[in-house]
């Protein structure tokens, strides 16, 4: 997996560490397709693996890929948090949609 360098407030951070300050995410998302929102792993399911996957990465035990990245954003907040989590449950047990 590569990883992404991501701008953060004119710094250069990897993806781990703008997980684990919360920093806003200005991936370069020229390589990544649309976002596919809530399939935090991409593989193609929107569950429970997602949202393991995201929490990890939010702890910097993880490294999202670019296209991860735009797809767990769900709240289109610009960083990747525990209300991202929070929805892509909601959206797996029919409370919202995406």
């Amino acid at each position: 997996m590569r990883k992404s360098a991501v701008n953060a407030d004119y710094k250069t951070i990897d993806a781990s560490n703008a997980a684990i300050t919360g920093a806003y995410l200005k991936a370069d998302t020229s390589e990544a397709a649309e976002a596919v929102l809530g399939d935090v792993n991409e593989d193609g399911e929107i569950d429970i693996l997602d949202i393991i996957v995201l929490n990890k990465s939010i702890l910097g035990k993880e490294n999202l890929s670019v296209q991860g990245q735009k797809n767990a954003d769900v709240n289109h907040s610009g960083k990747l948090d525990s209300g991202d989590s929070l929805d892509i449950l909601k959206y797996i047990v029919g409370l919202i949609t995406f």
